[in-house]
């Protein structure tokens, strides 16, 4: 018979024997259901959590504090094991093992000498009656290597006149790993597009261009440039712009996040300034602007500006 037609049972038998004549059977059936109800609290596991580090976080050291709340009630066991695994998964053979004594109702330890990596850890406590609590299982990569400028290049869009900036034309700079979005542009989180500016310099010997935030301020971290009077980016050439301009733009983030893409999505502000004809094969350089980190906040490596190779023909 199952727990809740026991119950019914008894409270039936309760109701029938609540006079004077309650049999010794009804009695006893009686103090059976409350020796049972009195075992309840051997059935729940300790309440172990596992609060840091934060799933899929990022830490630039090779040290890791691991914590989080411990079972505290009677019975439950004095140390919370914690298993280190390889990887995204708490699967397979631990890479490390450790038993932390909990202080009262809270457990921590830090983890020392961490290659760079992808850890996920997971932590368990049993108590005196065989029940078992598990966390969580939580992600972090160690990462303490600064990352680096790759490349920037610019691309004609559908429709476009190649070797001329007009709308459709994207922008792209690279770094060597994941990015941290907010790093670039404060307040964003990369997921969706974010609205941005893209300002060009008439220059004596080479145009240049710089990206802006929304308000047509210089807050973004992309390249070394100036709102009112030079870009982080040179063109190789003068011949693209006459004048100051401002395109509207979008900013995206690649899926692996070493990769922001401006994207010109209407006319400029002055359609003057723009030169009517094309321009050949050009080499942009890219100053980098300090303040762009990596997921674990490491700072670029190099703020030294970089060139194209490629011999292509921008926007």
């Amino acid at each position: 018979m199952n727990r809740l037609a026991v119950i019914g049972a008894l409270a039936a038998l309760a109701a029938a024997g609540s006079g004077v004549g309650m049999s010794s059977a009804t009695f006893t059936a009686h103090e059976e259901f409350t020796g049972t109800v009195s075992t309840a609290s051997d059935w729940v596991a300790p309440a172990v959590t596992l609060t840091a580090p934060a799933d899929d976080s990022y830490k630039n050291s090779t040290s890791v504090t691991v914590s989080g709340a411990a079972g505290n009630a009677a019975g439950d066991d004095t140390t919370v094991t914690l298993n280190v695994y390889s990887g995204s998964a708490a699967t397979g053979t631990p890479v490390i093992t450790r038993s932390v004594t909990r202080s009262g109702a809270s457990w921590s330890t830090t983890l020392t000498g961490l290659s760079q990596a992808t850890y996920t850890v997971q932590a368990t406590q049993s108590d005196t009656s065989d029940n078992t609590g598990t966390t969580s299982a939580n992600t972090f990569t160690v990462d303490t290597v600064a990352p680096t400028r790759v490349s920037v290049s610019a691309a004609n869009g559908s429709g476009g006149t190649i070797g001329h900036p007009d709308s459709g034309d994207t922008i792209t700079f690279t770094y060597s790993e994941r990015m941290l979005p907010s790093s670039i542009l404060p307040g964003w989180n990369g997921t969706s597009a974010a609205t941005v500016r893209v300002r060009f310099f008439s220059g004596g010997s080479a145009d240049s261009f710089t990206v802006l935030d929304s308000t047509n301020a210089a807050s973004l971290r992309l390249e070394n440039g100036n709102a009112t009077s030079s870009g982080g980016v040179t063109l190789g050439t003068k011949d693209y712009v006459t004048a100051t301009t401002t395109f509207p733009a979008t900013l995206t983030q690649s899926s692996d996040g070493k990769s922001f893409v401006v994207a010109l999505t209407g006319a400029s502000n002055v359609p003057s300034a723009i030169v009517s004809g094309s321009q050949s094969a050009r080499a942009m350089t890219w100053t980098p602007k300090t303040g762009a980190t990596d997921m674990a906040s490491n700072g670029l490596a190099s703020l030294a500006s970089w060139t194209e190779t490629d011999n292509d023909r921008d926007f």
